[in-house]
């Protein structure tokens, strides 16, 4: 529930009306719109994808569900560049996100033209390549989880590690070198799954 209100604020603060329209415009409240839908409709959705404890029987409907809700938001796309016209916003940059998801979790999308000429359009700017390399070399690939060590025994149970904790506890081995230091998260390793925490990464390179 919080992503759209601090994407309204990050684009309020930078001045950044081309993502964010002034306030009180229709079309500010389009992008809002969008917004919304992605964080309920998309978003909510994805969460029991992630979970090791959910049974397959539900996943599958949430994966079907899920289908359902991207054909919609394709034909919404059908015959234009963006989710509110010609023009790039933050609730394009929101479905980018959590559309990339969908890979790791098993939720097909094949057939969707215009869902995958909207992922090839965003994934093709300049500033979403610049943060994908940026996330490459800082270590943050498709392969990496941060969380807070704390819940470190938590994630063993929801995805397979390959390493096991260092012997401090406090943090899980990666296998780069530059890793495997004491700090208060913990990096761990493993395969075909995305999720990360954007205050945890912070707390990283702050560490």
């Amino acid at each position: 529930t919080k992503g759209p209100v601090i994407a309204q604020w990050v684009c309020d603060r930078a001045n950044r009306a081309d993502l964010m329209h002034v306030a009180g415009s229709m079309a500010r409240y389009r992008v809002m719109e969008w917004q919304n839908y992605i964080t309920s409709e998309l978003h909510k959705s994805y969460s029991p994808l992630f979970r090791a404890d959910f049974d397959d029987n539900g996943k599958t409907w949430f994966r079907n569900a899920l289908r359902k809700k991207y054909e919609w938001v394709a034909s919404r796309l059908d015959g234009k560049d963006f989710l509110t016209g010609p023009n790039f916003t933050a609730a394009d940059a929101y479905l980018y996100v959590v559309t990339r998801w969908a890979g790791h979790v098993k939720v097909d999308l094949n057939g969707l033209s215009a869902l995958q000429a909207f992922m090839r359009r965003v994934n093709e700017r300049d500033a979403v390549q610049s943060a994908l390399t940026k996330q490459v070399r800082g270590g943050l690939d498709d392969h990496l989880w941060i969380v807070p060590a704390r819940q470190l025994d938590r994630c063993r149970q929801l995805v397979p590690c390959r390493d096991p904790a260092d012997t401090d506890g406090r943090t899980a081995a990666c296998g780069l070198d530059e890793h495997r230091q004491a700090k208060p998260f913990a990096i761990v390793e493993f395969d075909g799954v995305v999720a990360r925490s954007q205050h945890d990464v912070v707390a990283d390179r702050q560490a």
